[in-house]
């Protein structure tokens, strides 16, 4: 084998397994972001109507909640609890928020929808170890 080529070392079916969860988790909050932030206005389109993104929202979170476990593992313990966490923590506010009623002002709403999501900013974070440790596969 030439000196300039590297050997590309493969994934063991383990690790493959739980960089597939944690893509789908990822991708499900990813929506789930998408949903919400929909129901805000931007220039003269209305957004969807704050009910229905926010369930939306609950529903695609829920989702990625279910396919946690399936990245949960020894190296990926300390940022699996941090996204666990997130998660848990976004339903809540949004459970809270749901019952609280809609915000009166555009800034408010603003305000809200980052509120809600703030608690998954952990799955950016978790992206970054993730890829260094398929990358160290």
């Amino acid at each position: 084998m030439s000196p300039l080529r590297r050997s590309r070392r493969r994934a063991s079916p383990g690790l493959r397994a739980t960089l597939e969860a944690f893509a789908a988790s990822r991708a499900a909050v990813e929506d789930a972001k998408e949903a919400l932030v929909a129901t805000v206005r931007t220039g003269r389109v209305e957004g969807v109507p704050l009910a229905e993104g926010l369930a939306r929202f609950e529903f695609l979170l829920r989702g990625a909640a279910e396919g946690m476990p399936g990245w949960r593992s020894e190296e990926t313990e300390a940022v699996w609890a941090v996204c666990d966490a997130g998660v848990a923590e976004s339903l809540r506010r949004a459970g809270r928020f749901r019952l609280e009623g809609s915000p009166r002002v555009y800034e408010e709403l603003i305000a809200d929808v980052d509120h809600l999501l703030e608690p998954l900013d952990a799955f950016a974070d978790a992206a970054a170890a993730i890829r260094a440790l398929g990358r160290g596969a």
